[in-house]
Parts: C-alpha cells; sequence; structure tokens
C-alpha cells in the first residue's frame, strides 16, 4: 500500500509539474492515470481478499464432511496463493495504469 501511495502521488506530482510548465493534455493524462489506478489498485486488492474469504468459508463449510477438504489447513493454503492473487492484481494494475497512460 506504502508503494500505490508513492506511485499515485509522483504521477499526481507530475501532473501538477506538467500544468504548471503549459503541458495540459499530459497533466490530464498524469493525474487522470494516477487517481484511476489508485482507485483500480484497491479495488483489485479489495477483490483478493472477498476471494481469500470466499476459499476459507469453502474449506470451513465442507470441514464437517468426510471428504478431502477436511484434511486441508487454510492458514498454508492462504500463504501459498496470497502471492499469486497479488501477483495476479499488481499485473492487472500494470496493464489498466498503462492503458490510462496511453
Amino acid at each position: 500500500m506504502k508503494t500505490l501511495r508513492m506511485v499515485t502521488m509522483i504521477l499526481l506530482s507530475l501532473g501538477i509539474l506538467a500544468n504548471i510548465f503549459g503541458r495540459f493534455s499530459l497533466a490530464k493524462m498524469l493525474s487522470v492515470a494516477g487517481a484511476v489506478g489508485f482507485v483500480h489498485a484497491i479495488s483489485l486488492y479489495l477483490f483478493t481478499k472477498v476471494v481469500m474469504e470466499i476459499i476459507y468459508v469453502v474449506l470451513e463449510n465442507k470441514k464437517d464432511s468426510e471428504s478431502f477438504t477436511s484434511y486441508l489447513d487454510f492458514k498454508s493454503i492462504q500463504d501459498r496463493i496470497r502471492g499469486f492473487f497479488l501477483f495476479l492484481a499488481a499485473s492487472f494494475w500494470i496493464i489498466i495504469m498503462l492503458a490510462n497512460l496511453a
């Protein structure tokens, strides 16, 4: 989250500098990309949290039965797939940011 705030502030600051130097279309593009990128990053982060909670609820719901999921430990699964989901969210965010900057 700290990196996200820094990237957003850098883009907004560059937008202000471009506006001061008379590059109005560049300023608009940087400012919009910074603000929209921030919103998209937060929504992607929350989406990954929701998906992780859905996986947790499904595993806990099936624990009562004698199925395969009753032997799974959510904490170890969460540690393994958290990185994958965050990688996907970061990849989508980069694609969205590049589309906004184009």
